[in-house]
């Protein structure tokens, strides 16, 4: 590896040797980290090598700075890095990822519930937002951006209205008697 200082000086050529000398391993161990989470996404593997390089050069280079040859080998710290970025986008694309409106049912009541069931939530189980954000993405097909666009709100907030109205929804199937369970004639 060509002397580190002129890299962290700025140089163009010493930064481009960097990425064509490193840029293999990157992708290697990105590559590893996704099967070994069992996801096959070549543009994720590439994503995370490119975050990775921006992560080392952001702020003056801050990240490639916190290399500490006494600690560890460049590759080490490097494969470390790569690592924890492609760990970071599988979160984000799992936390980001739209649901179906079956999935959504399935998720949201018990299994012996029926779907004309799910059309009898009495008032006041969920909040107005919660009815409306399940409404814009079960009936209208909306995505979580469409849905928090159109609400004016954050996608996290949208993610966070809907993971409570499934919770809300959960225990209030889980607490109703089943048909003909425990209700006198």
């Amino acid at each position: 590896m060509q002397n580190l200082n002129v890299l962290l000086g700025g140089s163009e050529a010493a930064w481009r040797d960097f990425v064509l000398e490193y840029a293999p391993l990157l992708l290697a161990v990105a590559q590893k980290t996704l099967l070994h989470y069992r996801v096959s996404d070549p543009d994720l593997a590439d994503d995370a090598v490119q975050e990775a390089f921006l992560r080392l050069v952001r702020e003056d280079y801050r990240g490639l700075r916190l290399y500490d040859p006494q600690r560890s080998q460049l590759r080490t710290f490097l494969g470390v890095i790569v690592r924890n970025v492609t760990i970071d986008l599988l979160r984000k694309r799992r936390n980001t990822e739209a649901v179906s409106p079956e999935r959504l049912e399935q998720v949201a009541a018990p299994a012996d519930v029926q779907p004309e069931e799910l059309q009898k939530i009495p008032a006041g189980v969920l909040s107005v937002r919660q009815s409306r954000v399940l409404h814009l993405l079960v009936n209208e097909e909306l995505s979580v951006s469409e849905v928090a666009e159109q609400m004016g709100v954050q996608p996290h907030t949208v993610r966070s209205m809907k993971h409570k109205a499934i919770q809300r929804l959960r225990r209030y199937f889980h607490n109703q008697p089943r048909t003909g369970e425990g209700v006198a004639p």
